[in-house]
């Protein structure tokens, strides 16, 4: 009964703004952070590091060694029958040759009067 009794407790606390937040003394009762938290780290990193981190990625995944290992993947998923390991392969390349598939919204034009002489059809 008293572990009820606790839950219900935390489950109906009512914290005001600037009351810490019950888990994360870095935020305030809302979630946001405080004025001079410590969390959660410095941010992204400058475009220095990034190009630096690039420049290292195209060092070793040169595009022979995609190539090859594109060719490993096909070679694996047909040596082992894998549909899913086939599918995932073409898709990864596929999504390299012609991009993804766009997500299409497809509007409706008709006024509300013409959706109701449809239903009544």
């Amino acid at each position: 009964m008293q572990q009820i009794d606790t839950v219900l407790d935390d489950a109906f606390m009512v914290l005001t703004p600037d009351a810490p937040h019950p888990e994360d003394p870095n935020r305030d009762a809302g979630g946001r952070f405080v004025k001079g938290h410590t969390a959660p780290g410095p941010g992204r990193p400058s475009r220095q590091v990034e190009e630096e981190i690039l420049a290292a990625v195209n060092e070793v995944a040169t595009p022979e060694r995609i190539k090859n290992a594109l060719q490993e993947m096909f070679r694996l998923a047909e040596e082992y029958g894998s549909w899913k390991a086939y599918k995932e392969a073409l898709t990864l390349a596929l999504a390299y040759q012609i991009g993804r598939p766009l997500t299409r919204v497809q509007q409706q034009q008709d006024t509300l009067a013409d959706i109701l002489e449809q239903l009544g059809d």
